[in-house]
């Protein structure tokens, strides 16, 4: 009976956290057992015409199964809440899943949330997952609203504890653009991320590794960070990255980040900062609240124009190798584990100390 109720727990746990078999060779058509969401018919196949069709028919399935769904080329014009336990895998088309420029599948929306308002900004994402474990190769998150003062207009944002992992994607909106909620667990490798305003932000955990950052106004922050306490592990990690502002961003006038609270957790490690980024690098909250009390503000190894470090803001800090070991990949998802990421899909190593 006990070897029987081990078998059943690992079988479970097998269940969660299932990783495509094969996503690399399977960019261009669909493996046996996937889901189809394509804008044609496809003969001797059943397919679904939109994100929402495929949402509501696996939605049902047992947790213990993994999902996957194919999504032929298309733009998408959809808002999407997907809920759903177990594991799940959205995999789009691609004649090359390593080039996210290449990528054909766009799932957008164009909504924005008003931050003065009583209402969540997560409201205004693309796509809100409040899935257990959601993997996402080769699609883009795209929120057209635009440039609205004090709008937020999310391509991305996640709930409910949930983990969530990018390979290959795209994420774009403005202000808020890619938000974390409290408890959930990010990573994104290979992945685009641009917006405006504190456009990666939140109380979860993310890490970044060989992504891009592409901040898209003057002024604005990259990050935006907040911890519930001092010693939460939540936090965000941008590991061999690449800040590259839009050509009409003016130079210097870019900040790493802000503290969204007292505990706020960033660090850059190993990335390129172009010349967008301000001397200072980072930024306080307010003028009149600061909230830099209790924060770690961090980078270690960057390179660039925007790296030099003689005139960095006095709350942020040169991390040794004995701070930056706590971001390496291990350590920084050390009561999440790791089993839920594709490290077979990714090409660049993490970095470790030293």
């Amino acid at each position: 009976m006990l070897a029987l109720r081990i078998g059943f727990i690992l079988g479970s746990l097998l269940s969660f956290f299932a990783l495509p078999a094969s996503a690399e060779a399977y960019s261009t058509v669909p493996a046996d057992g996937d889901y189809i969401v394509s804008k044609s018919p496809i003969e001797g196949k059943t397919v679904y015409s939109s994100f929402a069709q495929v949402v509501e028919a696996i939605q049902g399935i047992s947790s213990k199964q993994a999902v996957t769904v194919f999504v032929y080329p298309g733009i998408y014009q959809e808002q999407i809440v997907f809920n759903r336990s177990g594991t799940t895998i959205f995999r789009g088309y691609s004649e090359d899943p390593y080039d996210y420029a290449q990528n054909q599948v766009i799932l957008q929306n164009s909504h924005g949330v008003d931050t003065q308002a009583d209402q969540s900004n997560s409201d205004s994402a693309t796509l809100y997952s409040r899935a257990q474990n959601l993997q996402l190769y080769n699609i883009n998150l795209n929120n057209i609203f635009g440039q609205v003062h004090n709008y937020a207009s999310l391509g991305f944002a996640s709930g409910n504890n949930g983990y969530t992992s990018f390979y290959g994607c795209q994420i774009t909106g403005n202000q808020d653009t890619f938000d974390l909620n409290q408890g959930t667990s990010v990573f994104a490798y290979n992945t685009l991320v641009q917006g405006s305003i504190d456009f990666v932000w939140g109380a979860g955990s993310a890490y970044f590794l060989n992504s891009t950052l592409a901040p898209n106004t003057d002024g604005g922050s990259i990050a935006a960070m907040k911890r519930a306490s001092s010693t939460d592990p939540a936090g965000l990690v941008f590991d061999q990255c690449t800040v590259a502002s839009a050509r009409t961003v003016t130079a210097g006038s870019v900040y790493l980040g802000r503290p969204y609270n007292n505990y706020s957790r960033v660090a850059y490690v190993n990335t390129y900062l172009d010349g967008s980024v301000s001397p200072a690098g980072w930024s306080v909250w307010s003028k009149t609240d600061p909230r830099t009390g209790g924060i770690l503000f961090g980078e270690y190894h960057n390179y660039g124009p925007g790296a030099i470090t003689s005139s960095r803001a006095a709350f942020s800090r040169q991390l040794s190798d004995v701070d930056v070991a706590q971001f390496q990949l291990a350590n920084f998802f050390a009561s999440q584990g790791t089993s839920w990421i594709n490290m077979t899909y990714v090409k660049t190593t993490p970095f470790t100390a030293g």
